[in-house]
Parts: structure tokens; sequence; C-alpha cells
């Protein structure tokens, strides 16, 4: 068989997200979120959210922004211990059963994981932010 290098084609994995690091040296907590939430107003609400349970999101937190409408499996792409909050896509997206509840924080080998609505949801809809509050609360503030 003659074969030509130039004729040999390596086919590579599409990059399917984007891994945006915090600039502190302990990076515990991974916010994964749909780049079409990958907007100003939006990530200023999630600094918001993680600021309420003193967690600042520019030095302790690393953003996984899911390109286009993609599933992926979290392990792989963050395979570190953390706490993974995910919004906006479901359990069975990211490679969890579908039987997992939003705003519960459910322990997954090292990491802790917790499944929310997305960012702009969570702008209006009262009962979803209510939720998600009460998840955080009772995990980060009231253990204190």
């Amino acid at each position: 068989m003659d074969t030509n290098t130039k004729d040999i084609i390596f086919l590579l994995p599409e990059n399917q997200y984007n891994l945006h690091p915090g600039t502190g040296t302990e990076q515990d907590f991974v916010i994964v979120i749909r780049s079409v939430e990958y907007q100003p107003e939006l990530l200023i609400q999630l600094e918001a959210i993680l600021k309420a349970i003193q967690v600042d999101l520019s030095q302790r937190a690393t953003i996984v922004e899911i390109l286009n409408d993609t599933d992926c499996r979290l392990k792989e792409i963050y395979p570190v211990s953390a706490y993974v909050f995910v919004f906006g896509m479901s359990p069975s997206q990211t490679g969890f059963p579908s039987g997992v509840a939003k705003y519960n924080l459910i322990s997954s080998g090292d990491s802790m994981y917790l499944f929310s609505d997305s960012l702009q949801t969570l702008k209006s809809a009262m009962e979803a932010k209510k939720q998600l509050w009460n998840c955080l609360k009772s995990h980060f503030i009231d253990k204190k």
C-alpha cells in the first residue's frame, strides 16, 4: 500500500467548550453555563449569587462555557474535585442520570454538583431563585 504522508488526515475532536479560569490559586468552584449566557449582564448576576455564599467568582471559580447546544461529560472536562454549579443544562446533558433533581447538592466522586435553571431564567423566576438560595444557604451559610 503506497501511503504518502500528504494523504494522511488526522481529525481532532472539535472543542465544545471554553475554560475561563479565575485568577486565584484556589479554584474550588466550577460554573457551567451555555455560551449564550456568557455575557456581562448574566455574569454580574452569577457573581452576585456566589458573593452571597462568600465566594469570589474572579478568584475561586473556573467558568466552563459550553459552546452551541452540545451535551458534555462534566467529569471529563473538569475532573478535579470542586463544587460544580450547572446553570441551564439538565443532568442527562452532562453525563448524569436524568432523575437528579434541580436545587439539590449531590455528591459524585470528590465533587459536589448542583443543577439549576439558566441564569436568564433565574433573572425573572422568583420561585427558582428562592429554591437556589435555599439550597446554597443550607449548605454554605447555615453549616458555618
